[in-house]
């Protein structure tokens, strides 16, 4: 991808809200410089990340593949330990992001379910729970033998899943200013009417502080639940065959996984 390319701002988001109300707008889209604005201090949470899945990594892997990169909060800590690091999303407006953090990883636009990867990784990380938001059954088998596909022999696999809503249960009201806009957002986790797992709703209401202008956006994100006899059949389908779960390993009401091939 192109590094010099520049990010939109914070304005840019506020300014996509009140100039198009009536459009789609969500934090992987027009509002990604508010998911970067969020991600940028979690700095313990991608620590906390690593040090889970850095035990499971075998010594001499030399190359890594990140399913779900996002805005690249991870990438730096993969580059100090790998010497190849490939970071796949399927939203360029976070990978913009994403570029700016990493140092020498490739960025690859793609979906895990369906992308052309044309190299093999001794690991394939996706610890974002990215797992989650595969909502069927068809797209989570894809992934996963896209990723067995990617591996090499002997290849490890060590993904994060949402076994229970408590995962994603952190409902709040947050207020983000700067570059002459305000921007208030509540959120509420519900129950998912159309899959085992919860929705979570967003709503946004812009204001221009300068002038008289203000705007409204709602984002609904489904968030899939997952049993461990699902993950184990959808590895084991997807040709894994030594698996291992561990509970203390994630955050509360999910589960890490480590798959091998």
């Amino acid at each position: 991808m192109n590094r010099s390319q520049s990010t939109p701002t914070f304005a840019d988001a506020c300014e996509s809200v009140l100039s198009e109300p009536e459009s789609e707008h969500s934090l992987y889209t027009t509002l990604a410089p508010l998911y970067d604005r969020l991600m940028a201090d979690l700095e313990e949470h991608y620590d906390n990340k690593f040090r889970a899945l850095a035990p499971h990594v075998p010594e001499t892997a030399e190359t890594v593949l990140e399913v779900g990169c996002g805005v690249g909060g991870l990438l730096p800590l993969l580059e100090a330990r790998f010497p190849h690091v490939v970071g796949l999303d399927r939203r360029p407006e976070l990978l913009a992001f994403a570029e700016r953090r990493a140092r020498h990883a490739a960025l690859v636009e793609g979906d895990v379910t369906d992308c052309d990867l044309d190299e093999r990784f001794d690991v394939v990380v996706a610890v974002e729970y990215v797992t989650a938001h595969l909502l069927t059954d068809d797209d989570l088998a894809a992934a996963f033998e896209t990723v067995y596909d990617r591996l090499q022999p002997e290849g490890v696999f060590v993904f994060d899943a949402v076994v229970d809503p408590v995962a994603v249960e952190e409902p709040g009201v947050d207020v983000f200013t700067g570059g002459g806009y305000r921007l208030e957002r509540a959120v509420d986790v519900v129950p998912a009417p159309d899959l085992p797992g919860v929705r979570v709703d967003t709503d946004y209401r812009v204001t221009d502080v300068a002038g008289d202008r203000q705007a409204t956006a709602s984002e609904r994100l489904p968030v899939r639940t997952f049993t461990l006899v699902e993950l184990r059949d959808a590895l084991a389908a997807a040709g894994f065959g030594d698996v291992v779960v561990e509970h203390d390993a994630a955050d509360e009401g999910a589960v890490l996984v480590v798959a091998r091939r």
